[in-house]
């Protein structure tokens, strides 16, 4: 392992964890490394740089080329049985495989295809599918003004409980049906099932949720005036999330569902030049929109996507808090429609297109006047964009490529795979994807076709908090102060008080698409989190006797001899750069002199090891 010794000052620099060798508690403290003082908890859960025939900038290879012509896809050179094994795990659950399955695939890579289908039956592989459309959905922003007041029966609640409820509401549904392999992904935007835990089923008008049942997460139906159906489509959290104002006209709730369920953002459409128009004029707007050419070429089908939306009545947070007395905390007396079960769908206002925009809901042109949010969700779920826009999304999402510039040859044949008899198989077209060629890709051996192709995959915020949650144990919380109102933070799956921009994910608001390539501030947070990780499983596994509940350190004690440290060491080469090595090997030498030259306890040593295993390129890249 040739960058160990290089990353041993490092490792040394960001601490390396407890030196004390203290720390045995389920609960260990963490160092401060920004506002918030963190702390690790037990219950889960770069450095380096590509090869320079492998690009890691994102910038994938397209289908045609600027004539129109078909460009052939560059040669490039497949991983390894064992990487592509490693890569696989990564883009489906955010996980390194066990060590059985490294070996497994490494004497056998025909076991491969089994391994993957164990994967997709995994509750990671769910959780992967909601962070890619909390990702698309912009979900996961901590913003003040589109979350609830905590008024009422929300009272005393913290955000950290908040951003893990009612933001998760259209994530869990679409989890829900991708956990049921008989499922068609359709019904993410058909069914009328809604998911709620306390918070939720405390906020919106809903039936069937039970207090006392042990499920956080429980299967209801809203009860208010809303149409039953439409999936995320009908989604209280959603609207509030995406609320149109003045006169936007619910246009902002058409484009999102034309952005992420058709891949057809009005936004990125290209105009015809057009007169000059005075927006500042709401009438002069008003005709334009009927009769200017440039307005007409988006908003003949965007307004009447536009008009479903009318019913959805998000309330603001303001209004909300404004609904209860400030002394006594009770609903005001006529203020019942805003006060907690917030009522979110009016049915007097379905019609309000008569008076706005003048264009009764209709999909692309097939009018349908009396159509609802259930209406909506079966033109989408029968529209063959739907299918073919997933399947564009997801190989998006796990190649790391742009949505746009994903070949359509490629969306045509996982698409396909997509179709297993009469519904969409998501499994069928997760698995399409990770075994394909253009998956396994790992480098081109020559400059001109090495631009084309996106080698190395970086791991993302989410990725490594399942990472070293699977690893070690560990969970990198954050809080400003015991009993703050913001709560407890996971610091890689948030920003107000985390660092998922920082370590290259989205923040929902301003910063709308990841980033896949390597920069400071990332650096900065795999150094603390590989520290921390690095204390807090050491301490964890020297104080569990059984060694066959440790997480890493299952082969040796405080005091074990040369030999079995060897041995350690060679075990952990695999479980955590996925390299499978001898004890005598090369690679064990260079790890073994890093772990003696360090001074302190053996406790020391392990940890200084594994900082700098954990900084390793191979587990941010793969």
């Amino acid at each position: 392992m040739r960058v160990l010794a290089s990353l041993c000052a490092i490792g040394v620099i960001a601490g390396c964890g407890d030196s004390s060798g203290d720390t045995t508690d389920a609960t260990a403290t963490a160092a401060t490394t920004d506002a918030a003082a963190t702390t690790s908890t037990s219950e889960a859960p770069t450095t380096g740089s590509p090869t320079t025939a492998a690009s890691t900038t994102g910038e994938p290879a397209t289908s045609t080329s600027t004539t129109g012509e078909p460009v052939e896809p560059p040669e490039t050179v497949p991983l390894s049985a064992t990487d592509h094994l490693i890569r696989i795990s990564m883009a489906l659950r955010g996980t390194r495989p066990s060590l059985a399955e490294l070996t497994q695939v490494a004497e056998d890579p025909a076991t491969l295809p089994a391994i993957v289908d164990a994967y997709l039956e995994s509750e990671l592989f769910a959780q992967t599918v909601k962070d890619m459309y909390a990702e698309a959905l912009l979900m996961r922003a901590q913003l003040g003004q589109s979350m609830l007041p905590y008024a009422g029966p929300l009272l005393g609640l913290d955000d950290a409980t908040y951003l893990a409820s009612v933001p998760e509401e259209p994530l869990e549904l679409i989890a829900a049906v991708v956990r049921d392999p008989l499922r068609s992904f359709t019904e993410i935007v058909t069914t009328d099932e809604v998911y709620v835990n306390q918070v939720g089923a405390a906020a919106w008008h809903v039936a069937g949720y039970d207090p006392d049942a042990p499920e956080a997460w429980q299967v209801v139906h809203y009860d208010d005036e809303r149409p039953q159906g439409g999936g995320v489509l009908a989604s209280s959290a959603l609207w509030h999330r995406h609320r149109a104002n003045g006169n936007n006209y619910q246009r902002v709730r058409a484009n999102l569902v034309a952005r992420v369920f058709l891949c057809e953002d009005f936004l990125t459409r290209d105009l015809p030049p057009f007169p000059p128009v005075d927006f500042s004029d709401v009438e002069a707007l008003q005709n334009a929109l009927q009769s200017n050419p440039g307005c007409v070429s988006c908003h003949q089908t965007l307004d009447p996507l536009a008009s479903y939306f009318w019913g959805a009545q998000s309330r603001g947070r303001a209004g909300i808090a404004q609904a209860y007395d400030p002394m006594t905390g009770e609903c005001l007396a006529g203020k019942e429609h805003l006060c907690f079960p917030t009522e979110e769908y009016v049915k007097t206002q379905e019609t309000a297109w008569k008076k706005t925009t003048g264009r009764a809901p209709g999909y692309y042109g097939a009018p349908t006047p009396d159509g609802h949010l259930d209406t909506l969700g079966e033109h989408v779920a029968a529209d063959p964009r739907f299918s073919q826009c997933a399947a564009r999304r997801f190989y998006s999402y796990m190649a790391q490529v742009d949505l746009e510039a994903v070949p359509f040859a490629l969306v045509d044949e996982l698409d396909a795979a997509f179709h297993v008899e009469d519904r969409l198989d998501v499994r069928a077209l997760a698995r399409a994807i990770v075994l394909s060629d253009e998956f396994r890709a790992s480098h081109a051996e020559t400059p001109a076709e090495a631009d084309a192709v996106v080698g190395l995959k970086v791991a993302r915020p989410e990725q490594l908090e399942r990472l070293f949650a699977d690893l070690t144990g560990f969970r990198w919380i954050g809080m400003r102060q015991p009993g703050d109102v913001h709560g407890e933070f996971p610091l890689l799956n948030s920003d107000g008080w985390g660092y998922r921009a920082m370590a290259g994910g989205i923040d929902g608001y301003s910063i709308t698409q990841p980033t896949w390539t390597f920069n400071p501030t990332r650096t900065l947070v795999v150094q603390a989190l590989a520290s921390e990780a690095a204390g807090y499983v050491v301490d964890r596994d020297f104080a569990t006797a059984e060694k066959a509940d440790r997480k890493l350190l299952g082969l040796v004690d405080e005091d074990a001899e040369t030999a079995a440290v060897r041995a350690q060491i060679a075990e952990l080469h695999a479980r955590v750069l996925g390299e499978l090595v001898a004890p005598d090997s090369a690679e064990v030498d260079e790890s073994f002199a890093l772990w003696s030259a360090v001074s302190g306890g053996a406790r020391q040593r392990w940890k200084i090891l594994l900082t700098a295993m954990f900084q390793d390129n191979r587990i941010v890249f793969f």
